[in-house]
């Protein structure tokens, strides 16, 4: 009987992906039966519009001197879409960053002067962190700039 059972059920299993679905107009393609929603679904046809990034430009490789003082020029680029835009800064032990650690931005495009002294020598780094909100979703973009120390 057990054996019996187990026949008709493989049977069956071989004969699925053959087998024929009946569907509305949206999910009436081929595969239908046996992968779900085929690609002409609103939902799946509908583009997704990618929001515009945040432009953070400056050198991203510096030479610099040791008990130096130095200055990272910072240009941004905000599409109208972030609020509460704000530039955060870290940097590697080592490397002495300005009074400001975090900076807001109120204009859509301007610039930035980060002032920075490199204490000891070796390689370092600076981390340029925008906060910001879009679509009401918390916004993160980081990028580095790499010192290397001379004298």
């Amino acid at each position: 009987m057990m054996k019996k059972i187990s026949v008709v059920g493989l049977a069956l299993l071989l004969a699925l992906p053959f087998s024929q679905a009946i569907a509305c107009e949206y999910h009436g393609n081929a595969m239908f039966g046996a992968f779900g929603i085929g690609g002409s679904h609103p939902l799946v046809r509908k583009q997704r519009v990618e929001p515009q990034q945040i432009k953070l430009e400056f050198a991203e490789n510096i030479v610099a001197e040791v008990n130096d003082a130095n200055v990272l020029d910072i240009k941004y680029s905000l599409p109208g879409e972030y609020q509460d835009v704000s530039l955060i800064f870290t940097s590697s032990a080592g490397l002495t960053l300005g009074a400001a650690q975090s900076e807001e931005l109120v204009a859509n495009n301007g610039s930035y002067a980060l002032d920075y002294e490199v204490t000891t020598p070796g390689e370092h780094h600076i981390e340029v962190t925008a906060k910001a909100r879009l679509n009401g979703y918390p916004y993160l973009y980081v990028q580095r700039v790499y010192l290397t120390t001379e004298g």
